[in-house]
């Protein structure tokens, strides 16, 4: 407890929190994958919090995701892209 009694949350800081995309990429294990279209090692994936922008055209090919999924804040979302992906 806080000395005004107020608790802590539990876990990480909201802004340390992975987002969606990199949770999907560890659930599956893709970051060798990534690391070989980007060119870089996978440990380098692995510290990724989010996608960095510059990086998202390489995991959109490398996971088959399209980028609106994978940096919404980035990329609108197209409907018609992410019927032909599906």
């Amino acid at each position: 407890m806080d000395i005004d009694g107020a608790t802590r949350p539990l876990g990480r800081p909201v802004s340390l929190r992975k987002d969606p995309t990199m949770r999907y990429i560890a659930k599956r294990k893709l970051w060798d994958a990534i690391a070989v279209q980007c060119g870089i090692s996978a440990s380098a994936v692995r510290g990724w919090r989010r996608v960095p922008a510059e990086r998202v055209r390489d995991v959109e090919i490398a996971i088959g995701r399209p980028r609106s999924q994978i940096r919404p804040d980035l990329y609108k979302r197209n409907p018609n892209l992410d019927a032909r992906s599906a």
